[in-house]
């Protein structure tokens, strides 16, 4: 019987394995929300790095992560850099325009292995409110489980981003009163 079990545990091990080479490491996130603040109020949190503490899942939840401002702090090359016990990083500012929205890169580095990431915060007039979109597109480039990973990142990292758009909202239609 022991032996029967061990087998189709194996079998099971094997499936899994097998499947998750060949499923798709690529992955694309995409959350919005309606926000009560015109787009002015809502750039200030998001061309600002020393803001993204308030509202970035990655900034969030690890007691070590120490961070340094590299350069100027808003706008198109602003520059992060973050160490932690759990895993080092960079986020850099690509593209900012007040009227459209925010575009950046990070990359994560955890046990020697390096992802990149790209996102944007797209802002949309809607009356006197604002769509702010954001979408996170990256590559989960691990042998064997990257594929798995890509899979749950919506579970996981999509619940985050409604949070952090949630605080958005709140501290732009806060501060534009």
């Amino acid at each position: 019987m022991g032996k029967r079990v061990l087998i189709a545990l194996g079998g099971v091990v094997l499936v899994v394995i097998v499947v998750g080479m060949f499923l798709p490491h690529e992955y694309r996130l995409q959350r919005t929300l309606t926000i009560q603040a015109d787009r002015a109020h809502i750039h200030a949190l998001t061309n600002h790095l020393a803001r993204w503490r308030e509202w970035a899942w990655w900034e969030q939840g690890d007691a070590t992560m120490r961070r340094s401002l590299q350069g100027k702090a808003r706008g198109v090359g602003a520059t992060q850099t973050w160490e932690s016990d759990v895993d080092d990083g960079r986020v850099v500012i690509t593209k900012s325009d007040v009227d459209v929205g925010v575009e950046y890169e990070v990359v994560v580095v955890t046990r020697g292995h390096e992802s990149l990431s790209h996102g944007m915060l797209t802002y949309v007039p809607r009356g006197e409110a604002t769509d702010l979109t954001w979408t996170v597109d990256g590559v989960m480039d691990v042998p064997v489980v990257g594929g798995w990973m890509a899979r749950f990142a919506g579970w996981v990292v999509g619940v985050k981003m409604e949070e952090g758009l949630r605080v958005i909202g709140a501290k732009a239609e806060g501060e534009g009163r």
